[in-house]
């Protein structure tokens, strides 16, 4: 219990110690990395899960929201997780030193495909709960489906996602900025 409230000031500096590396091409790749455990942690679930085709395909062409107080939350929460911001800013920002457009289109034609695999894998796992959202059911709901530990499956994914947030939020504010103001002193900046 006295543990608990120590873990996010630890992953707070543990962030802050990431973005300090001078290495953008460091940062990006460990932020792939953990993008991919997100990713494949979800996709590993979802596939486990395994809903009926005929379900899933109903719910990508007729989309419902589930019912009680928390339903809209979870829909707003779920867009903005999905639509963000700051990626474009990061992304333009990292993408700097490439030269060709090809390049370019062929590394953000591969990050939304990725990213709306992942995005599908996030909502058919959040499916499976039936009666009102929480976290603690989806965990119960996930290992009685997939026969692994829920809880393990859900905080790993969670956990990728919270961190990569973290870090990218602060890099892609820092990248906006050199970009404005980082002409009037270069080596400040770099």
């Amino acid at each position: 219990p006295g543990l608990k409230k120590f873990i996010v000031p630890i992953l707070g500096i543990l962030a802050a110690m990431i973005l300090y590396i001078p290495s953008l091409k460091f940062i990006s790749r460990l932020m792939g990395i953990l993008v991919m455990v997100l990713g494949m942690v979800f996709l590993y679930a979802a596939i486990r899960v395994a809903p009926p085709a005929n379900e899933l395909i109903k719910g990508i062409f007729i989309p419902s929201m589930p019912t009680g107080t928390q339903a809209p939350w979870l829909a707003l929460a779920l867009i903005g997780t999905t639509i963000v911001p700051y990626n474009l800013f990061l992304g333009s920002g990292i993408s700097k030193g490439i030269r060709k457009i090809a390049e370019m289109r062929l590394g953000l034609i591969v990050a939304i495909l990725l990213g709306g695999i992942f995005s599908l894998a996030v909502i058919v796992v959040g499916s499976i709960i039936r009666g009102e959202f929480s976290f603690n059911a989806l965990s119960e709901a996930l290992s009685m489906r997939s026969g692994v530990s829920g809880k393990i499956i859900l905080g790993t994914g969670l956990f990728a996602a919270g961190f990569t947030s973290a870090i990218t939020a602060p890099l892609a504010s820092a990248i906006t900025l050199k970009s404005l103001f980082g002409n009037r002193n270069k080596t400040r900046w770099d």
